[in-house]
């Protein structure tokens, strides 16, 4: 089997917007601590081949991920289904999505820059392809995560110390996997699979880098000189960082303690690694219908009635957090009836997406999962290694479990209000269903 790696630069200049923590804030990027990268892997056994592109980015949507693949295309002839695109999903990086509202404004100069960025990454790769060995190991993570659905955010100094853990680690993934691939003894490359957010730095920071994951693989790599490590997001969407939402300074010390911890467990994975199975890859891809819930058109022009009240009656004016919430509710109200109106439905067709690397299989979908919809996708799978990727091909929202729909009371943020900053409805709740039904089918055609 022939694997190559590449790194591209795609650090965009000081001023742009920063990605999250809405709403309207107007976080603006004024220093580096890390370039950022898209960091790409080729396969191929002769016969087929694809590519896996992981950019430090809070998303990769449908646009930018169509204009890869037919660079892609052009450049290589690969297939679309031949390209997964991913992103590690910091909030330290650029605004990039162009649909959600109110979350980060993409700036319009790098956005057009950027499928080209992520292609040559893709493109390097393949031209780096040399015959490999490749091993895996799973590896401890320890003091890195808590879930923020199930428990609560420790206190700093606690979560500084070495020995904090959460109040319920299983609620969170104390483990993660790294597939490594080495040529005449040398460690060329290695992907780390882990489920958490990258969000030690948040609203109240402005510093570009790739957060905690960032961090680890430029240490990694350092300590491996001429390999690129590629971290992959898992199920994180309820899993946040010990530390998050802390002031500038706070942040950044906390950002290299969080980073270590994180490298010491991969690292510990890269020496454990034990030879991988298989000498062939495979890629297939599904169109992924993704179904709204049931709302009318009467329903959507109250919203837009009762948003332009909200958004008028706030004493604060447009600085109030009300005024600025009022608006992407608006927005997404008026985009939801026009959408409606010319479809007849709110549902969109995306797309689950599903890689073999030897007896590896990785599957891409084009939302945040949560944790228990990932373990779902394990268990009706059935076969490690696995590795179940968010935010690849697209940039949707939360996939929330079965239980977030059972919940009552005030609105649930993953459930109500991130659909609405991506400018749709809530989906179905029958989602997590879907999601796994595509996975097993994927799993059924690339075995």
């Amino acid at each position: 089997m022939k694997v190559g790696f590449a790194k591209v630069d795609i650090t965009p200049r000081l001023g742009v917007e920063m990605a999250g923590f809405g709403p309207f804030v107007h976080r603006i990027a004024r220093d580096l601590r890390d370039r950022l990268w898209a960091r790409a892997m080729a396969a191929s056994d002769g016969d087929r081949r694809w590519v896996l592109i992981s950019a430090e980015l809070v998303g990769v949507d449908a646009p930018i991920v169509r204009k890869v693949r037919e660079l892609l295309a052009e450049w290589t002839s690969l297939a679309p289904a031949e390209v997964m695109c991913h992103a590690t999903h910091t909030h330290s990086g650029p605004a990039v999505l162009s649909e959600t509202i109110g979350w980060g404004e993409p700036d319009l100069p790098y956005l057009l820059r950027l499928p080209s960025l992520l292609a040559a990454a893709g493109r390097e790769a393949l031209g780096n392809l040399q015959d490999v060995t490749l091993s895996t190991a799973t590896f401890p993570v320890n003091g890195v995560a808590y879930n923020r659905e199930q428990d609560e955010r420790p206190a700093y100094d606690d979560a500084m110390r070495d020995n904090w853990r959460p109040a319920l680690p299983e609620h969170t993934d104390t483990a993660g996997r790294v597939i490594c691939a080495a040529a005449a003894g040398r460690l060329t490359g290695f992907l780390a699979h882990y489920s958490c957010h990258p969000v030690v730095c948040c609203e109240q920071t402005h510093s570009l880098h790739g957060d905690y994951c960032g961090v680890a693989m430029h240490a990694l790599e350092d300590e491996h000189p001429g390999a690129v490590g590629m971290f992959l997001q898992g199920a994180h969407a309820d899993i946040n960082t010990c530390v998050c939402h802390m002031p500038q300074a706070e942040s950044m010390r906390a950002l290299d303690v969080i980073a270590e911890r994180f490298a010491r467990g991969v690292r510990t994975g890269i020496g454990q690694a034990q030879p991988l199975a298989g000498d062939s890859v495979a890629a297939v891809s599904e169109e992924l219908t993704i179904r709204r819930a049931g709302v009318s058109a009467d329903d959507l022009r109250q919203r837009v009635r009762d948003n332009v009240q909200a958004l008028l009656s706030d004493a604060a004016g447009d600085a109030g957090r009300d005024a600025r919430m009022a608006a992407i509710g608006l927005t997404a109200a008026r985009r939801s009836l026009a959408r409606l109106e010319a479809n007849g439905s709110l549902d969109e067709v995306s797309e689950a997406q599903a890689l073999r690397l030897g007896e590896v299989l990785i599957f891409g979908l084009p939302l945040e999962l949560f944790r228990g919809v990932g373990r779902h996708v394990q268990r009706a799978v059935g076969r490690e290694p696995m590795l179940v990727l968010s935010n690849a091909n697209g940039a949707l929202g939360y996939a929330v479990t079965r239980r977030c729909y059972q919940e009552k009371g005030p609105r649930h943020y993953a459930r109500d209000i991130v659909p609405r900053i991506h400018g749709s409805a809530a989906f179905r709740e029958d989602l997590e269903d879907d999601l796994v039904d595509a996975c097993v089918k994927l799993a059924g055609q690339i075995a």
